[in-house]
């Protein structure tokens, strides 16, 4: 007698094919939604570097080594919901989008539902799978390539849109360079693509992720800062829609910023102090004042600042939370609008206090234009801890007031450009020019060479 078999109709959706599919399905999401290590070098070319610090201009690269290497993830697909970077010294900084993290869930959603009515029609029989007259051999056929051509397409739509970003990217980088400008290529791909991948193939992860423009027209300016993966952005001089610098907000991998030699309104400054995860700001040459610096005064990374030609005075601002993490200082030039010293009936310049730095490795003062200036800066420098060299301008005089600096090794006199600051019949010292020298608590300076004369006479040559 023949057994009967009640365990009914197996669903299709726990065919072997099926669970296949659905395995394979979830594999790829979370591939690609998965975060990622970037192995990437940000931040200026050496080369590059090196090639602008000998060319001469009025907007020179910083003299200085900083590293911005550092740490970076990434993830997401079609869109990044999360960004993490982290450098030696500095808290972790991360972004994530739950707004990003919902549009790509729909967009999967979307794709298994599809897959989903895409098996649901491939069979006759709902509820069976594993018969023989279960499945209709023409529909299916028809079916499946439909889906197939889909697949297909899809894929190549893709691959266009990426391509079509490489090629837009490799004219806008020969569109700078055409207009005396300079652009950076490099490698984004996650780190383990890297280690697998042939160096031929790694080619097409290439993107655009650094600009020098010197007095940039706005169509290229607003095409430059349309690329998500900038790391540097340089820009010099012009009459530029200040509008357009709106878009510094939507770089989130943006690390070093210059914005030089250009009015600037309180929308540019504001979009510039949102750019959290900076390491080295340029405001050279810029109208940014006291007031100005309270919107940039909460850049937490920040390592590098250049206020040269600037009229910030450190003595009349509280300390800005950069204070704490940067390396590098150039201070404000030192402009003729001086006030008067009563008990001396001389001039003196804005003073400029550095005090209580806890990072800071080098302050440079300098100038790039003015020729000799007896107009004394007032300085003022202590209990910074880790501050080894201080440069000062050859051409420029001082009120010098030192303190507590257990690491500084170097006082030393610069001449940054003398060449087109000096007159026919000139030369430059080599000591620094002070009026009043206070130096206090420098256990490792061993010599400073300073001159109290002034400059009148000391710098002719004969006739």
């Amino acid at each position: 007698m023949a057994t009967q078999n009640n365990a009914g109709p197996k669903p299709w959706f726990r065919s072997p094919p099926i669970i296949a599919l659905a395995i394979g399905f979830g594999i790829a999401l979370v591939a690609a939604n998965w975060i990622y290590s970037i192995d990437e070098p940000i931040g200026t070319d050496e080369r590059l570097r090196t090639a602008q610090q000998q060319a001469p201009g009025k907007f020179p690269i910083d003299n200085i080594s900083l590293n911005l290497e550092g740490s970076y993830w990434s993830g997401g697909w079609p869109l990044k919901y999360y960004n993490r970077v982290e450098h030696p010294g500095l808290p972790p900084l991360h972004s994530l989008s739950l707004g990003r993290v919902l549009l790509n869930l729909l967009a999967w959603g979307g794709i298994a539902g599809c897959l989903a009515i895409y098996v649901r029609l491939s069979y006759r029989n709902p509820m069976r799978v594993d018969g023989p007259a279960s499945r209709s051999i023409g529909q299916v056929k028809l079916l499946d390539l439909l889906v197939l051509l889909m697949i297909i397409a899809g894929c190549f739509g893709f691959w266009r849109q990426w391509k079509q970003q490489q090629q837009f990217e490799a004219e806008l980088g020969k569109s700078i360079i055409a207009q005396g400008g300079m652009s950076e290529v490099q490698i984004i791909a996650p780190s383990i693509l890297k280690r697998i991948l042939p160096q031929s193939f790694l080619s097409v992860f290439s993107r655009l992720t650094g600009a020098t423009l010197e007095s940039p027209a706005n169509e290229i300016l607003d095409q430059v800062l349309s690329v998500a993966e900038l790391r540097s952005l340089r820009i010099g001089g012009g009459d530029y829609d200040l509008k357009k610098l709106e878009k510094l907000r939507t770089l989130p991998h943006l690390r070093e910023l210059r914005v030089a030699g250009r009015e600037l309104d309180g929308a540019a400054i504001a979009a510039i102090g949102s750019c959290k995860q900076l390491l080295s700001l340029n405001l050279m040459r810029t109208n940014i004042s006291n007031e100005g610096m309270e919107a940039i005064s909460d850049l937490p990374r920040l390592r590098s600042l250049n206020l040269v030609h600037t009229a910030v005075s450190l003595a009349k601002i509280k300390p800005p939370n950069w204070s704490r993490t940067v390396h590098d200082l150039f201070l404000p030039h030192p402009g003729r609008n001086a006030a008067i010293d009563p008990s001396l009936g001389d001039r003196i310049c804005e003073k400029q206090v550095v005090r209580g730095w806890p990072e800071l490795r080098s302050i440079y003062c300098i100038e790039h234009d003015e020729s000799e200036n007896s107009n004394c800066v007032d300085l003022e420098i202590a209990d910074c801890p880790r501050l080894g060299k201080i440069s000062l301008d050859i051409f420029q005089r001082f009120d010098l007031r030192l303190s507590n600096l257990g690491e500084l090794t170097e006082l030393t006199a610069i001449r940054p450009q003398w060449t087109s600051r000096l007159t026919a019949g000139e030369k430059t010292g080599s000591e620094i020019s002070v009026r009043k020298l206070d130096l206090q608590n420098l256990p490792k300076l061993v010599s400073v060479q300073v001159s109290g004369k002034g400059f009148l006479g000391r710098n002719k040559t004969p006739s």
